[in-house]
């Protein structure tokens, strides 16, 4: 019997245009009736994003037939549907079983299979079997394919969709494609003899952005309750979210976390719940705010960002806790409009310095630096021409540049042009 293991994947789909379209040809500007269309066809996606539950087994099927057969010249594999996220890993995990011939539980176990389960003779199913699923569910779940499931294509999809409704395409491939992707299937693991296609979700919670997000339980879950938590896109831990809707999280424990994008992810939570009094009143025990800036940039720097009113407040704020002076600076993303909590040294002393201590630099490069960009947590740096040679030929040396100082508030904010 032939092993259960992974298939091959499939070679790339070249999309290809119509050979009487040449380059020459190309679209510069869409007429009336191609915009609307461009907008019928992306409301088209979302709708089949948001609006479909069962998987269409008839598309999906002859789908899976022509990536097997004529895509990777193998034989068609049998397709197992889900109800459920984890009854596909369940349902892998016994189809494993049954391929590695694990003789040390058969012949340490009366058992039989009735098709779902392992069971002994007594009626209970094997913790053997229970230990299996848990190391499936670890080592299979990130397994899925990434080009068989129809909710992380549906953007490309969409885009070339278009092209070819306006006479562009001229590709069987494609058409192939889409109609596979368009059947349904939330998730998808794909092996050489199986496939395993797992349904929509029971619902699925977004915020007014787009992102997955719900304050209330899962973002998105089946009927046997298997799911996911997020918070404004951000995928949160059970325990996390569980302590946090039964208001049992505590400062201490949001002070230790090191991942910003969790703390992000509380602050978020707190603040949709219960306000930005919420937010305040779950600091106020800790720490106090002792200085605020406002840094307000020229429009020409705010494009791409949400134009917030809250962009380029910083506020410090310094406490203590377990007897241990602490320093937060508050601030806002601009693309997104979250708050962030970032640490800073408890001997800063005002909100300018403080957020400009966060950027550091090679001390033999401070002079040098004409601008200076931020993404998150993350700087970019333009020096002249001069200085950028002599980084790339190796004029300062290691040692020259591990050397690292900060600068002050307003060298900072002289240099910021542009925050994402």
């Amino acid at each position: 019997m032939k092993k259960f293991g992974f298939i091959k994947k499939p070679p790339y789909i070249c999309i290809k245009l119509k050979k009487n379209k040449v380059m020459s040809e190309k679209i510069n500007e869409l007429t009336p009736e191609q915009e609307k269309l461009m907008h019928q066809i992306k409301d088209e996606y979302i709708d089949l994003f948001n609006k479909t539950k069962e998987i269409d087994k008839p598309a999906f099927e002859k789908g899976i037939k022509w990536v097997y057969e004529v895509l990777m010249e193998t034989k068609m594999p049998e397709i197992v549907y889900c109800d459920s996220w984890y009854e596909a890993l369940e349902k892998i995990a016994i189809q494993q079983i049954k391929d590695r011939e694990v003789d040390h539980i058969l012949d340490d176990h009366n058992i039989t299979y009735n098709g779902q389960d392992l069971i002994e003779t007594d009626g209970t199913i094997i913790e053997e079997f229970q230990s299996v699923v848990k190391e499936v569910i670890k080592s299979e779940f990130s397994n899925y394919s990434s080009y068989l499931n129809s909710y992380s294509n549906f953007g490309w999809v969409a885009f070339y969709d278009f092209f070819n409704r306006i006479d562009i395409l001229d590709d069987n491939n494609f058409e192939e494609y889409k109609n596979l992707i368009r059947a349904g299937a939330f998730q998808v693991y794909e092996y050489d003899t199986h496939v395993f296609a797992v349904k929509p979700p029971l619902y699925i919670h977004k915020n007014e952005a787009g992102e997955l997000s719900s304050i209330e339980g899962k973002a998105f879950a089946w009927e046997d309750g298997w799911g996911f938590y997020f918070i404004n896109g951000f995928n949160v831990s059970k325990e996390l979210f569980e302590k946090l809707y039964n208001d049992e999280y505590t400062t201490e424990e949001f002070f230790r976390e090191e991942n910003e994008e969790v703390k992000s992810a509380v602050i978020s939570f707190f603040q949709e719940k219960y306000g930005d009094e919420g937010v305040y009143r779950f600091f106020e025990k800790n720490l106090s705010l002792v200085d605020t800036y406002v840094d307000k940039k020229d429009p020409k720097y705010l494009e791409g960002t949400t134009n917030g009113m809250n962009i380029g407040v910083y506020s410090l704020f310094k406490g203590s806790i377990d007897n241990e002076d602490i320093a937060y600076v508050r601030c806002y993303c601009p693309s997104t409009d979250r708050m962030f909590f970032l640490g800073v040294e408890p001997t800063q002393t005002n909100a300018k310095d403080a957020i400009a201590s966060l950027f550091q630099v090679p001390t033999i490069l401070k002079d040098k630096i004409q601008s200076v960009s931020r993404q998150g947590e993350k700087f970019s740096i333009k020096f002249d021409n001069e200085t950028n040679e002599k980084i790339k030929d190796g004029t300062y040396t290691k040692k020259d540049l591990s050397e690292y100082t900060s600068i002050s508030g307003d060298e900072y904010f002289s240099l910021m042009e542009y925050e994402y």
